[in-house]
């Protein structure tokens, strides 16, 4: 015991900060889990990219149809 003061769960402040810095150990599900996760948003931001030429295609049309040209 260094002297440093047992925090909440009774351990001292040299238990709580033992893990400190070192580096997480990645599984090949957790790669795995992350990998899809990745995938799943960038399709998601895809398909919300294309609505949103979409949408804006759709507006200029509309604008255009709207013009008064006489």
């Amino acid at each position: 015991m260094t002297g440093v003061p047992a925090g909440a769960g009774g351990k001292t402040g040299d238990e709580i900060g033992e893990g400190a810095g070192r580096a997480e150990v990645k599984t090949p599900e957790r790669i795995a889990r992350n990998a899809a996760a990745a995938d799943a948003i960038a399709a998601r931001a895809a398909i919300a990219r294309k609505a949103t030429s979409r949408r804006l295609y759709l507006s200029s049309i509309s604008l255009y149809l709207s013009l008064d040209l006489s």
